[in-house]
């Protein structure tokens, strides 16, 4: 029997046949028994016809107008069971069959009401009448009445305790009426009386997805499958369980599975798309995005991710025409207006994105991410205070949120707070701005290192390792010993700056080489966790005159090669930094802004840029005359660069790694500092307290370089 069929024909199974036996023709009787045999059989269209015959001998033969009903119900014709059923009922006000079948009948025919009223009579009539009260509670569930469905299913089991699809549909109920705990006993109970239940399997794997009782969940969608492989949905939600776990290879093959049964399956194209993302496999990750937009145009959720993903290659106006076309769909979504709002702050857009995450809080108060954005703001504007009490809201809602934590953070360190800044500071590990090693020796905590033995480590960008490391000369003097792992490129200057420690270079692979090579461990810390210890306060940065050393040889070789070049100042500059993800944009500088500082006299200029820049160099010497020096092997080894930078006079740098380096080394760096700086280089001031050799030239307007230009040269020719 056709699958819908069977569906409707449980609407319509009593527990008794009805009707009660009449003083009918031998013949009538013979025919409603060989139409009852045609029907099992499946042979509608002869049971119809002699239905129609004891019908015309006795219009008023109530087991033939119930059973013809019955038979109209199942066949779809709706109306003409209902008509048969009344008629039924009109002999026999007192049929308690009779109504729990029109009762049926007139749910399908979406008279939910009047279904309801039709089960209750039967049951006030039959009070054990089991198919009313299941579908009275299926009727109450429609009606959103979910206690007095419950009530209806229990009642039910009260009677037929052993009934799997009563247990099955009353722990559906309770799921949804968050009694988790009732409703997975239910899907037990229902899989004790019908262990190939599909439909629990698949119910139960959900639930206890919900727990997060992976393995679990995983062993309920296995069975689904096992009794009916081509279940759909039981292989997209494997494949979400598989996900969870990490298990990204068996995900990928369950949603393919899931795509194989059901090709426009959106939701698995999107999924997909969100395992190659987080591999770093952009380009499938986009196929999949713009795929799942095409099957389910409303799926907004598809769009965020598309937009996300072209955020993160740095094409940031692709991801906000994405937001936008979301937009067109519900232009009053509060999540899609956050969403094109972080869009359009992460191009700069400050003052726009200020009103759209106003405007999204206006919809929807409670949405914390437009109220944690606005944080974000309001600290571009140098708001730092309300900024904070913006995060502060937001976490008395969700108190554990990484993000707002490190945002508050962020705000704090940048006010030079950091007293209270570095308290949150650790939630840096649930983002992508520390890499995470795979030590296990427990965690320094502060406490007394004498006879100990500490491992620090490196975690994030270069800048901020060389920053962190000023912390190591408070550090070493307390431990037995101290092991370094480093960025490669600061290997060979960490070990001449720090010759008591051992220093490695960090390796790509788990479990690195020399490892074996230092003996037992007794703590471990990330250099960025160093201050939450050591720089509490401001007195506690210490007054240095640099803490790297070059190579003395190599910068008496620079010093020599630069004196070659004639009298003048020997000054090296930097004009872009960061990358997309960091609004490279705020901080970096078009080489031609430059002119007024590369047009002065006397003066040798030094490219120290990391990226890309011999093009820009060449346009520069065509088009103004003006000859900057690029020594690419001081660029490609770190050591060789701080050889170099130790032998100008000066650098002058946007906000970049070379910034720590030249500060590190204790020479002289001024720094042109954006509107929107990082927290680093603090809101205000002109120093920074990590380099007391290193000046801070603040822009005052985003975008606008020309005042900050104009103080370098006034402070260049009042003080070199």
């Amino acid at each position: 029997m056709p699958m819908f069929s069977r569906l409707k024909q449980k609407l319509f199974n009593s527990v008794a046949p009805g009707g009660n036996e009449s003083d009918t023709p031998a013949n009538t009787e013979q025919w409603l028994k060989q139409a009852y045999r045609h029907i099992h059989e499946g042979d509608y269209g002869s049971a119809e016809q002699l239905y129609r015959k004891v019908l015309n001998a006795e219009p008023e033969n109530l087991d033939a107008l119930h059973q013809f009903g019955r038979l109209k119900g199942q066949l779809g014709d709706y109306p003409g069971a209902a008509d048969l059923l009344r008629q039924a009922l009109s002999i026999k006000p007192d049929f308690a069959d009779g109504h729990s079948d029109l009762g049926a009948i007139l749910r399908l025919q979406g008279h939910n009401d009047a279904a309801i009223r039709h089960y209750q009579w039967a049951i006030s009539l039959d009070a054990n009448n089991i198919t009313a009260h299941y579908n009275l509670g299926h009727a109450f569930k429609s009606a959103g009445e979910l206690n007095k469905a419950e009530l209806s299913f229990m009642e039910v089991l009260k009677r037929q305790p052993d009934f799997a699809n009563a247990h099955y549909h009353l722990a559906v109920l309770q799921f949804d009426m968050e009694k988790i705990e009732q409703a997975e006993d239910g899907l037990h109970q229902a899989l004790h009386f019908q262990p190939n239940h599909i439909d629990a399997h698949y119910s139960l794997g959900l639930l206890l997805h919900s727990k997060a009782k992976l393995d679990d969940a995983k062993a309920h969608f296995e069975k689904a499958l096992e009794y009916q492989p081509d279940h759909t949905l039981a292989h997209y939600q494997l494949g979400r369980v598989f996900q969870a776990q990490g298990a990204h290879e068996d995900a990928v093959d369950c949603y393919h599975m899931a795509l194989h049964f059901k090709p426009d399956f959106g939701e698995a194209h999107l999924n997909l798309g969100n395992i190659y993302h987080s591999e770093g496999n952009l380009e499938l990750a986009h196929s999949h995005y713009t795929k799942t937009i095409a099957l389910c145009p409303a799926l907004l959720e598809a769009y965020y991710e598309l937009s996300e993903l072209l955020q993160a290659q740095g094409k940031l106006a692709e991801a906000e025409e994405v937001l936008r076309r979301a937009l067109q769909i519900d232009p009053n979504c509060a999540d899609t207006i956050n969403n094109l709002g972080l869009a359009l702050w992460n191009q700069g857009e400050r003052l726009e994105a200020q009103t759209l995450f106003q405007k999204a809080l206006s919809l929807n108060p409670e949405l914390i991410a437009a109220k944690s954005n606005l944080g974000l703001v309001l600290m571009d504007y140098g708001d730092i205070e309300k900024a904070i009490s913006h995060f502060d809201e937001a976490l008395l809602t969700t108190p554990g949120d990484d993000v707002i934590l490190l945002s508050r953070t962020v705000a704090r360190l940048s006010a030079g707070d950091f007293s209270h800044g570095w308290s949150d500071y650790e939630t840096r590990w649930l983002s992508k701005l520390a890499i995470k090693r795979p030590f296990s020796y427990p965690i320094w905590n502060g406490s007394s290192l004498t006879q100990r033995k500490i491992l620090i480590y490196g975690e994030q960008g270069l800048g901020d390792e060389i920053m962190f490391a000023s912390c190591l000369a408070d550090i070493i003097p307390k431990a037995r010993h101290c092991i370094i792992e480093c960025h490669p490129k600061l290997e060979k200057i960490f070990q001449r700056s720090l010759p008591s420690v051992a220093v490695y270079k960090r390796e790509t692979n788990e479990s690195p080489t020399w490892v074996n090579e230092v003996g037992k461990i007794d703590f471990q810390i990330a250099i960025g966790s160093l201050p939450k210890y050591l720089r509490l306060d401001w007195s506690d940065f210490p007054n240095h005159s640099g803490y790297l050393y070059p190579d003395p040889e190599r910068a008496a070789y620079w010093k020599k090669y630069l004196d070659s070049l004639g009298s003048g100042k020997k000054i090296g500059i930097s004009w872009r930094g960061g990358t997309h993800t960091s609004r490279s944009f705020l901080r970096s500088m078009e080489l031609h802004e430059w002119l007024p500082i590369l047009n002065l006299p006397n003066t040798h200029f030094v490219s120290l840029q990391y990226t890309p820049c011999g093009e820009e160099l060449a346009q520069l010497k065509q088009q103004h005359g003006i000859h900057i020096h690029h020594w690419q092997e001081a660029i490609d080894d770190y050591d060789e660069t701080a050889a170099l930078v130790t032998s100008l006079d000066l650098v002058i740098s946007v906000c970049t790694a070379l910034v720590h380096l030249t500060g590190a080394l204790g020479k002289p760096a001024w720094v042109m500092v954006p509107a929107t700086p990082e927290w680093r280089y603090l809101r205000k001031g002109r120093s920074m307290p990590w380099y007391p050799s290193v000046r801070l030239f603040r822009q005052e307007t985003p975008k606008n370089w020309g005042p900050v230009i104009e103080q370098i040269i006034c402070e260049y020719k009042t003080c070199l």
